[in-house]
């Protein structure tokens, strides 16, 4: 998908993104373990409304996506791609 890459982690239940063009977060970071710590954070919520996110952590240039070792990548990919589309390169 234009606009979006993904590349793998040394965790094979992690995927690291990155965007074309533009970023992730203007400064600094986040670092989200559940859907109670993403509440207010839309995409974020987005993320964990999947099923089988356990961790997402943002820096301006990349964002880390981190899976239960019980959802494939190949069921969950279309989904976080969808999100991280919706927000970072439609927006």
């Amino acid at each position: 998908m234009p606009g979006l890459n993904a590349s793998p982690t040394p965790n094979p239940n992690s995927l690291k993104f990155t965007l074309e063009d533009g970023q992730f977060l203007e400064a600094g970071m986040l670092s989200f373990r559940s859907a109670d710590e993403a509440a207010g954070t839309p995409w974020a919520e987005r993320l964990f409304a999947l099923e089988g996110i356990t961790n997402v952590f943002a820096m301006p240039l990349f964002l880390t996506v981190t899976k239960t070792a019980h959802r494939s990548w190949d069921a969950l990919y279309g989904e976080v791609e969808t999100v991280l589309i919706d927000f970072f390169v439609h927006a």
